[in-house]
């Protein structure tokens, strides 16, 4: 994994060429079921924020004011936004969700490494690397 993104980086940065990656990390990641930042209540009166995978700090702010209106027990705006409790988004039980989600991962990685040869993807790559759009669950950035 990290050979690979050492080739993306060159890609995009041909300056690195020859250039050696002093440090590499690859671990678990937070995200949510529809990869979309969101507040959920944990306990009665304890709420908390995550899944800024792929959003970076910026949602921060607006989910910073969610929490606070929360914890103040206001009604307001910000305590109604749609990524404050949503409703779960519905799959499989295991281990049909962790097959599925595995090739489905798999077809996304063929998919754009097909691309980045500029190559079209296979009809079927195309189909199962589209599931999660068709969905409603935006991957990528």
């Amino acid at each position: 994994m990290v050979a690979e993104i050492e080739r993306h980086l060159v890609r995009f940065f041909p300056g690195l060429e020859g250039r050696r990656i002093e440090h590499a990390w690859g671990g678990p990641i937070d995200v949510s079921p529809s990869h979309l930042p969101l507040v959920e209540e944990i306990e009665p009166g304890i709420h908390c924020a995550f899944g800024y995978t792929g959003h970076g700090v910026g949602p921060s702010h607006m989910l910073a004011r969610s929490l606070a209106s929360l914890a103040l027990g206001r009604e307001d705006a910000f305590a109604r936004l749609a990524y404050v409790s949503p409703e779960p988004l519905r799959v499989p039980p295991e281990p049909f969700r962790f097959i599925g989600g595995s090739i489905i991962r798999r077809a996304i990685v063929r998919k754009e490494a097909a691309l980045e040869r500029a190559e079209r993807p296979g009809a079927l790559t195309r189909l199962v690397a589209g599931i999660p759009e068709r969905i409603g669950i935006h991957v990528g950035r």
